[in-house]
């Protein structure tokens, strides 16, 4: 059996490429395109790697984990096993997909040799079965994110004349408000703050906080979810946009993760969504 490694390469960007991409969308999940190229690139090169004898089998192994962490790396342990495990469920249902529209439209057939077992597949239709796998994949995603409707929006907050671009949940439970201005508030992650600002920036409930927004500085008194009432420090923002639209609040900081899979970092009330 004759083994082209330059398709193997090309088969398995694809496959891996489709399979991250659609991970990616069914989690919401914003990554940069320079880290979804170079872990499709490296993905493509272990399945070709897989095919050498003389390789050991742990190079494409610690190539494809290095590929899971660099796209699904989470905010924590706990997240990123669950992005992780969502990955790989969606290789596992794209796969079965992928197999049986490849038997579908040409002979398939699986062999044994002496490093395994092979899928005998042709390169032509497997590359078109990988592009309809996909296109029925996306079908399916939209169809889920349909269904669970619209949780997430894009925000951008200007503060001390920075601009902050920022990855909201819309929390249709979220109905906190400034009791000084009966303003909406929004809820932030601290640790984007300290990234944008730098490591110096004054932790909530301090005196140093308080005294860097002077007159825009908030106390923020909520109820937990077992009913015990806290506080968190806020400011009034330069401006906060939602969708591009304008709008006038309060970001209330919190020093805790909303989220573990690394999906947003701050949370707005359905009210902010729609625009004022």
């Amino acid at each position: 059996m004759t083994v082209y490694l330059d398709l193997a390469f090309l088969l398995g960007t694809v496959l891996h490429g489709a399979v991250f991409r659609l991970t990616l969308l069914l989690l919401d999940l914003r990554r940069p395109r320079w880290r979804l190229w170079i872990a499709v690139l490296c993905s493509g090169g272990s399945s070709a790697i897989l095919l050498i004898p003389q390789i050991s089998v742990l190079i494409p192994i610690m190539i494809g984990c290095f590929s899971l962490l660099l796209l699904f790396w989470g905010k924590s342990f706990s997240g990123t096993c669950r992005n992780i495990l969502t990955a790989l469920g969606v290789t596992i249902l794209y796969l079965g997909v992928f197999l049986v529209v490849c038997g579908g439209i040409s002979d398939l057939s699986f062999v044994f040799f002496e490093g395994g077992g092979y899928f005998l597949l042709s390169f032509v239709s497997s590359l078109f079965s990988a592009f309809l796998s996909f296109g029925l994949g996306l079908i399916f995603v939209k169809i889920r994110k349909k269904q669970k409707g619209k949780l997430c929006c894009d925000c951008t907050m200007s503060l001390e004349g920075i601009s902050v671009p920022l990855r909201a949940y819309v929390d249709t439970g979220n109905f906190l408000t400034d009791p000084v201005s009966g303003l909406p508030v929004v809820i932030l992650e601290f640790s984007v703050l300290r990234r944008v600002f730098g490591a110096d920036f004054p932790l909530p409930m301090t005196y140093d906080f308080a005294e860097r927004f002077s007159s825009r500085a908030r106390v923020i008194p909520y109820r937990s979810v077992s009913g015990d009432g806290r506080m968190l420090s806020g400011f009034v923002p330069d401006s906060f946009a939602v969708n591009g639209v304008p709008q006038r609040v309060v970001v209330a900081v919190s020093e805790r993760n909303l989220e573990s899979r690394g999906r947003f970092s701050c949370i707005i009330g359905s009210n902010l969504s729609g625009g004022e």
